[in-house]
């Protein structure tokens, strides 16, 4: 029997950014992840990823470009380097799959709510930025008329519900 299950925990850094700690558990795999992302510049300050179970023992020696990753701008193409720095012959593709996860699930956690210490400017530019990524695959952010206040009050709305 095969599965698979991944968790995501997003925290505010004050004056940073976020922080994402993940697991990525298969019957093969048990990855551990923390990620620091320094919203003023958009890249990763911080990445360690600890294995706990790994189905060979050379499979850790795919995890030797993890550190390169590190000042990494998040932006077009990011999905494209990462998997490239970390799948392939020399690489484990589960690494990388909990790498961008986190990324995905920081999206969508910062999207929430304006931390206090983040500048209302800062944190509207990077909504642009986030609509402007998301219009091209998924089918809300695609109507012309959605608004980031219409996405917040649908947020809020079904946090409510819970």
């Amino acid at each position: 029997m095969f599965y698979k299950q991944e968790l995501y925990r997003v925290e505010s850094v004050r004056d940073v950014g976020f922080e994402v700690a993940g697991i990525w558990e298969d019957d093969l795999h048990k990855i551990r992840s923390r990620l620091v992302l320094n919203v003023f510049s958009f890249s990763i300050t911080e990445l360690e990823v600890e294995a706990v179970k790994v189905p060979h023992e050379i499979c850790l020696a795919g995890w030797q470009n993890i550190d390169h990753l590190k000042g990494v701008n998040i932006g077009p193409g990011f999905n494209k380097l990462v998997n490239q720095m970390t799948s392939g012959d020399q690489g484990c593709s589960v690494v990388g799959d909990i790498v961008i996860n986190s990324i995905k699930a920081l999206i969508q956690a910062g999207s929430r709510q304006r931390p206090d210490w983040m500048a209302a400017e800062l944190y509207e530019g990077r909504w642009m930025e986030w609509m402007e990524k998301y219009k091209d695959i998924c089918i809300y952010f695609a109507q012309p008329d959605v608004s980031m206040i219409d996405i917040q009050k649908c947020i809020g709305n079904r946090e409510a519900d819970q």
